[in-house]
């Protein structure tokens, strides 16, 4: 139930129109764990380096998701990723 989200990257314009088509949505967190736990729906995890900051898209999409009940975390590293999901599972 642990997926990534696959909106980052480069693509041509072809493949960047199938995937608009598809439902790709600017903003949506990197990593989702569809598991309802603790009153959450589900935990939403975006990934980002040391220094990153969150687009506006994002900010807007994970207030939204938080909105509707889901926790929204971002990692910086792995041991962050293995710490957010250990503590949403308990």
């Amino acid at each position: 139930m642990l997926f990534a989200v696959p909106n980052g990257g480069h693509r041509n314009a072809t493949e960047a129109a199938i995937m608009k088509a598809e439902g790709v949505t600017a903003g949506v967190a990197d990593v989702i764990l569809l598991v309802a736990r603790n009153g959450y729906n589900s935990l939403c995890i975006e990934f980002k380096a040391e220094k990153g900051r969150q687009t506006d898209l994002q900010k807007e999409w994970a207030s939204e998701a938080e909105k509707h009940g889901n926790k929204y975390v971002i990692c910086r590293n792995f041991d962050d990723f293995r710490a957010q999901i250990t503590d949403y599972l308990r």
